[in-house]
């Protein structure tokens, strides 16, 4: 249509900036939601208030965080309700540092999960596992600090126990393993090899290996013969039970047992149907680095909701062991301080390594001097900056001299409160001026220092916020219930570098949240652990529901 006249183009503009102003002030139709929450309580993990009364979904994402009446709004025709009747929903959790151990061929001698306390009691079990299997069987067991420590116990025992049967007996906590020589020939170790960078392989007088094997030697991360594909699927389906049950929808996995490469195969195999980051195991050799700098390497899980993330490098050991690297001597063996598994000149290759490949970084560090190591190698590297993301696995030994260099790095802190229920071998094992400032949580955050939470043990992420929420060696370091669910939410999502998209229950970010069996932020703390997820939300739709 053409106006013709002036004052036909008065009337047409006069006719335009009033249906204009109409549509400015009508109201806009709400988008359709495809499930809502009402009547609940909604940590959002947003803001000092922090919670809502009701959620909507649309697709995977969440469409809007508000009041009954706000949410209502987007209810259709096809719309999903869910009425909460009051209970209380947290954003998906968000498990930073768990430890996947597969099912495997082989026999496991029933031990208690810290490991069994007395020699005699681990070779009456072993004798009878060898007499009720065939030669050739893998025989598996836990050993607790003491027999662990026990150096006579080495391959040589275990070879007058049985030749025939390959026997790993491993540290429960998983920093050192007894073989016997079956078992080294399985794994083709030779008497003679050299000790592996990061890990070490203790000798005989002659330099012969004697099968007690610390950090890196024990193989992290690699083919191991007794790992078949349908054990580990079946495991890996019985976890996606475990975990979905307590509203766990993202697990870091360290990949101890296997290769992100070999989980790409099981994960869909398994239907696995939460998300999981799949942590690399670094091994300092120049294969290794050519494997790293290949930008296609982890393109076949990018995107879905598996995918890689990060490389970790064991800086240190753990004071269970006596491995922590401390710059005091250990206040039951004088003269020992624990050492690094990486020395000086190693740790700058690690970080040249992970900016050269723009791969996060993460490090095991748990001694003081192992933390003090870090900040130094990264002070001194001009290339740690183009680090995408600096995380410290533990850092049990973190002092308030390191806290303005942690925030200046933009280090994260991943801290598994199952650590803080380890106080009386801290006591043992830590001088008193190490023991004020030790395990840390409380001042990481008033320092401004991101603090994410992982299991790395009980899995159950209530029992480890109860934890997290005592903290019997310090007190004074104890989170609040809402601090440690921000930490196992938010700060996890931080640790992954997908803060953007997950962490909190707020629009636009992804649906993945857990409606709770109780109010855990009302109820007394040593009922937190009893705490279940009776509805467990990924991408919008639900993966478990119990109510």
């Amino acid at each position: 249509m053409e106006c013709t006249s002036k004052t036909d183009k008065y009337s047409f503009l006069k006719i335009f900036l009033a249906g204009a102003l109409v549509a400015l002030f009508l109201p806009v139709a709400a988008q359709v939601a495809d499930l809502v929450l009402v009547n609940g309580k909604i940590f959002t993990g947003v803001g000092d208030a922090g919670f809502a009364n009701a959620v909507a979904i649309r697709g995977n994402t969440i469409l809007a965080v508000g009041s009954n009446a706000n949410i209502r709004r987007h209810i259709g025709k096809a719309t999903r309700q869910i009425d909460l009747k009051g209970k209380t929903v947290i954003p998906g959790i968000n498990d930073a540092h768990y430890h996947h151990r597969p099912a495997h061929l082989g026999y496991t001698i029933d031990f208690p999960e810290t490991g069994v306390a007395e020699w005699s009691a681990c070779r009456d079990s072993l004798m009878q596992a060898i007499a009720n299997t065939p030669a050739g069987t893998w025989i598996f067991g836990s050993l607790d600090i003491g027999v662990m420590s026990d150096t006579s116990i080495n391959r040589y025992l275990l070879d007058s126990l049985s030749s025939d049967h390959p026997i790993w007996l491993a540290a429960y906590w998983g920093h050192g393993s007894i073989l016997n020589s079956a078992a080294l020939k399985a794994l083709d170790i030779t008497g003679h090899q050299a000790d592996p960078p990061g890990g070490m392989m203790e000798r005989t007088g002659e330099g012969i290996i004697n099968g007690r094997l610390q950090e890196e030697a024990q193989l992290y991360g690699q083919p191991l013969p007794f790992i078949k594909d349908d054990l580990a699927i079946t495991s890996l389906r019985q976890l996606a039970r475990d975990a979905s049950g307590w509203g766990i929808t993202t697990i870091q996995n360290m990949c101890t047992a296997a290769t992100p490469e070999v989980y790409g195969r099981w994960l869909p195999a398994a239907e696995f149907p939460l998300r999981m980051r799949l942590i690399r195991w670094g091994k300092l050799s120049n294969d290794d680095y050519s494997r790293l700098s290949n930008p296609s390497l982890d393109k076949w899980l990018q995107g879905s909701r598996y995918y890689t993330g990060g490389i970790k490098w064991m800086l240190d050991g753990t004071p269970l062991e006596r491995g922590a690297a401390m710059s005091t001597d250990y206040a039951d063996k004088r003269f020992w301080k624990g050492s690094l598994n990486y020395n000086e000149a190693e740790l700058a290759t690690i970080i040249k390594w992970s900016a050269a490949t723009d791969r996060p970084l993460h490090i095991h560090a748990v001694g003081d001097r192992s933390i003090a190591t870090l900040i130094n190698g990264l002070e001194k590297n001009e290339s740690a900056g183009k680090i995408p993301r600096i995380r410290i696995e533990h850092g049990d030994g973190i002092r308030p001299e390191h806290y303005n260099a942690l925030k200046k790095q933009k280090i994260i802190v991943v801290q598994n409160p199952a650590h803080l229920m380890m106080d009386s071998v801290m006591r043992l094992r830590w001088q008193a001026g190490v023991l004020q400032t030790a395990l840390p949580l409380k001042s990481l955050l008033r320092a401004g220092i991101p603090l994410a939470l992982g299991s790395d043990g009980p899995m159950n992420p209530y029992l480890n916020i109860f934890f997290a929420c005592v903290h019997p060696l310090r007190p004074q370091e104890a989170l609040t219930v809402r601090e440690a669910v921000s930490a196992y939410t938010l700060g996890s999502a931080k640790a992954e570098g997908r803060e953007k998209t997950k962490g909190t229950i707020e629009k636009g970010k992804v649906a993945d949240l857990a409606v709770l069996s109780q109010d855990i932020f009302a109820v007394p703390l040593q009922q937190l652990p009893g705490t279940r997820s009776v509805l467990t939300i990924l991408d919008g739709k639900i993966v478990h529901v119990s109510f």
